[in-house]
């Protein structure tokens, strides 16, 4: 969830997004912008190098988003890993810069992003909360949003490559849950989602990202295990040497 645009009562909405080169070697960036509600448009794209171990800095503007503004998904891919975060702020519009209010969004990998038969966890505290999702892979997904606390599960809907928000409140009008659980149903697509509460006096909000899931341990990987076969072999050598002494 970025972008730049004007909201209710003329506040403004902005992102500064902050990459990092986690390479030794140059990395090639590009950012694009996928507008929120509008499937299968071709993005805006935005092209940067940085060196090794290199931060850079891009505040999103109309170079993205256009000259009247929009919010929507960010894709950053690279031509080696980079770690990315999003700074994400408003302000009313004869407010003083001391009262920005915003937070802090975590790039998530698109690997992480979930598919049919799939499922993740988002934390939804109390207040009025947004819940935001975005196709990943080109291809469109189903998926339900169960609550927690046993209310009904209601079923959404993303084409490829599109980001859409819902309110919680809309979603379920009766009852506030504490955690959503979001699974694919049906299609080939894979979505990302994060959830945002947002405070009714201040505005101020906060990020909740969905849960990732942790790498299975059943068997170990090649590396790791060419490691462990290299200690054994220098012990084992180790004793043979000394037993022949």
């Amino acid at each position: 969830m970025v972008g730049h645009a004007t909201g209710f009562a003329a506040r403004g909405f902005y992102t500064t997004v902050y990459l990092t080169n986690a390479s030794r070697s140059k990395n090639d960036i590009t950012l694009s912008f996928f507008a929120s509600a509008q499937p299968n448009l071709a993005p805006r794209s935005v092209r940067l190098q940085l060196g090794a171990n290199q931060t850079g800095a891009v505040d999103i503007g109309p170079q993205l988003v256009g000259e009247k503004g929009a919010i929507g998904s960010l894709q950053i891919r690279g031509t080696s890993p980079v770690i990315a975060e999003a700074r994400v702020f408003s302000r009313g519009p004869d407010e003083p810069v001391g009262s920005i209010v915003g937070t802090v969004l975590n790039a998530i990998p698109v690997q992480h992003a979930i598919g049919t038969g799939q499922s993740t966890t988002l934390r939804s505290p109390s207040g009025r909360y947004k819940l935001y999702a975005a196709e990943t892979h080109d291809f469109p997904l189903m998926f339900a949003v169960r609550a927690d606390n046993g209310a009904a599960e209601r079923r959404l809907y993303l084409s490829a490559h599109e980001q859409r928000s819902w309110d919680l409140a809309e979603l379920f009008p009766n009852a506030h849950p504490t955690a959503l659980r979001i699974t694919g149903i049906n299609g080939s697509g894979k979505i990302i989602a994060a959830g945002i509460a947002i405070a009714d006096q201040s505005q101020d909000f906060t990020a909740f990202e969905m849960s990732l899931p942790a790498a299975p341990r059943h068997r170990l990987r090649m590396p790791e295990l060419a490691a462990y076969a290299a200690v054994a072999l220098a012990i084992a050598a180790t004793a043979i040497y000394k037993m022949k002494k």
